[in-house]
């Protein structure tokens, strides 16, 4: 019997999927940011050259709230940390004034989307 390996991607494309069918209308306002993708050198400089950077959350809902103007959320698997470069670009984004959130499942996002698009705290 296979042991299912657990991926943060799964419950990011759960998320998207849950995101799509509860705010078909803002669902194009969710994105994913595609930083950490193994690529090779050249492709990467390539991206670095188009503005991608390292240690950029995983997901953007820019739709704004009477509190935030945006929300970030970075997806980590059980157990996972929050690297040098994550957490220096997340505290730059707070100071700016975004909604950030770092979720260590599908459900954890969920509720945090949630609690973000009902007015609530991040």
């Amino acid at each position: 019997m296979a042991v299912r390996v657990y991926k943060e991607s799964d419950d990011q494309k759960q998320l998207v999927s849950w995101f799509s069918m509860q705010h078909p209308k803002l669902n194009d306002l969710f994105i994913h940011v595609p930083n950490g993708q193994n690529v090779g050198p050249r492709a990467g400089e390539r991206l670095r050259k188009m503005g991608l950077k390292a240690g950029f959350p995983d997901m953007v809902l820019f739709v704004a709230t009477e509190t935030w103007p945006a929300m970030v959320l970075e997806m980590k698997a059980p157990g996972g940390r929050v690297s040098k470069d994550q957490g220096r670009v997340m505290t730059a984004l707070i100071e700016q004034g975004y909604c950030v959130c770092t979720c260590w499942s599908f459900d954890e996002a969920k509720s945090a989307i949630t609690a973000y698009l009902s007015g609530g705290p991040c």
